[in-house]
């Protein structure tokens, strides 16, 4: 992650600060809420991105004029977050289904709860 560990606390700080003296109200608080949306999706944070999009959506949907750019763009990244949380709840899908089938295919009987084995048989079928 790098200058993404630094700038989370910056960007947390800026948004309290934001509506700490401006409301909930306040164009300023929708982009602070936009910028935190925008900081998650680069840090591959799906699901906060578009908590914080949103937000942002609602914020400005209560403070800007129906039509204007910076909700419609908003929209727009909230789809384009959505379509990332869809996509890496179908990876999970998949990865867990061909574990399933790889410990189907195993000649030994495996008790789930035995957390040390089911992890060596993860490792082993990851590698």
């Amino acid at each position: 992650m790098g200058e993404y560990e630094k700038a989370e606390p910056l960007y947390l700080k800026a948004q309290k600060i934001q509506v700490e003296s401006l409301g909930e109200n306040h164009p300023s608080t929708a982009t602070s809420y936009n910028n935190l949306g925008t900081f998650y999706y680069h840090t591959q944070e799906y699901q906060k991105s578009y908590e914080f999009m949103t937000k942002a959506i609602e914020t400005m949907k209560r403070v800007l004029p129906p039509n204007h750019p910076h909700i419609l763009s908003a929209k727009e990244n909230l789809k384009i977050i959505k379509q990332k949380l869809h996509t890496d709840d179908n990876k999970q899908d998949e990865i867990i289904e061909a574990f399933i089938k790889f410990l189907s295919q195993k000649d030994e009987e495996i008790d789930m709860n035995d957390e040390k084995r089911v992890t060596e048989l993860f490792i082993e079928f990851i590698s």
